[in-house]
């Protein structure tokens, strides 16, 4: 999701003083309070000083990118660890992408049978679905545990080289999704305005190399903030090292936004600019994808921000919300397939619910050969052949 968004994904962590939650300080940082500075004769304003100090945020690298930021709007400056604190809240959440990721695989794989055994599709569209949903196992497998489980919780739990790794995958399978919906969609208009046209014949025949390029383009892509994906440690109050998965180390922000303006137009605008099922499939794309991608691009740019306990908790569900809705992408195209595509229902009935042929249950002897051949060749009834 890369996008998947180690830009988002501690979005909340910066909370909470005001509301009385432990906050987290910074283990390269010094109390004020401690100061040879510090002037014993005006306590208040040592307590001030070192209050301040302690409640300075451990700055995620996801809603809000820098302290700069944070400054600038004077909003809260505390954290506590985990954006949502709530056990059923958490088994809610763990539940609905449990399901989410079961369903994009399931459906997915579906996908990939009836394409490869069913000859209904044609050629050069079966290989673009089955790329499709390849892309879609991807994201529910590998982009859904992570993202929420890493934002819920407030820090990283899995391996360090899952880190990068993951961020890497996810924005693979983002890019090859939206390449291959462009693709079919210049494929079908060039089938349907230049049928016979050099450009169509060309596409037909080389889908390979067209899929080909989608994942090699994503590699390269994906490869790009790769380098600077790593876990970084933090303290809390209660003096515990956590970890965060954060692919901007190092990052100026000039080059994050150019990053998100770039991964914003190569995975949701121009799939849309490119047929009655597969402009659903485009369709449902943009109407799953849009919110996630309109949330992170107001945030990057600082259009949007938090204040107030209520605009705290609204924008936590905002994002879990429009995550959700990113992710449920993964499993909706097998849907419509089921819905729109006839030729794909058959398929289904053919190859998951048609009981096997009855010589296929019959031992494979030259006596059972000789007698089912003499039937199905028009002679078991002793009928004259035509």
């Amino acid at each position: 999701m890369a996008d998947f968004y180690y830009d988002n994904l501690h979005n909340f962590s910066i909370l909470y003083q005001n509301f009385g939650l432990p906050t987290i300080k910074n283990k390269n940082e010094t109390s004020l309070s401690s100061s040879p500075s510090s002037s014993p004769s005006s306590p208040s304003s040592s307590s001030s000083a070192s209050a301040s100090t302690t409640s300075t945020t451990h700055l995620s690298s996801s809603l809000i990118h820098t302290e700069q930021i944070v400054d600038e709007r004077n909003c809260f400056n505390t954290a506590e660890l985990e954006a949502v604190p709530s056990r059923i809240a958490q088994w809610f959440l763990i539940l609905i992408y449990s399901l989410t990721s079961f369903l994009a695989l399931i459906g997915n794989i579906t996908v990939i049978v009836v394409e490869i055994c069913g000859k209904e599709s044609a050629q050069n569209i079966r290989k673009y679905l089955i790329n499709l949903a390849i892309s879609d196992i991807t994201i529910g497998v590998l982009c859904v545990p992570f993202t929420y489980t890493d934002f819920m919780l407030g820090q990283w739990i899995f391996p360090h080289w899952l880190c990068p790794t993951a961020q890497f995958v996810q924005l693979l399978s983002v890019f090859v999704t939206s390449s291959t919906l462009t693709f079919i969609g210049i494929e079908r208009y060039m089938a349907t305005l230049h049928p016979f046209s050099s450009i169509h014949h060309w596409l037909e025949n080389h889908t390979h190399i067209m899929l080909g390029l989608t994942w090699v383009f994503g590699i390269l892509y994906a490869f790009i903030p790769f380098e600077n994906t790593a876990t970084r440690s933090f303290q809390m109050a209660d003096n515990q090292t956590y970890y965060e998965c954060s692919y901007d180390n190092g990052v100026s922000l000039l080059k994050r936004r150019l990053f998100m303006t770039s991964n914003f137009v190569l995975t949701f605008i121009l799939p849309l600019s490119t047929i009655k099922m597969m402009f659903t499939v485009i369709l449902l794309y943009g109407i799953c994808w849009m919110p996630i991608k309109l949330y992170q691009f107001l945030l990057d740019y600082g259009l949007i921000s938090y204040c107030t306990e209520n605009e705290l908790y609204a924008m936590v569900s905002l994002f879990f919300l429009c995550h959700w809705m990113a992710m449920a992408n993964s499993f909706v195209n097998p849907i419509i397939y089921s819905f729109m595509s006839k030729s794909f229902r058959v398929s289904i009935l053919v190859n998951f619910f048609s009981p096997p042929p009855v010589y296929s249950l019959l031992p494979a002897t030259p006596l059972c050969f000789l007698i089912l051949s003499s039937f199905f060749s028009g002679g078991g009834d002793g009928s004259e052949r035509t």
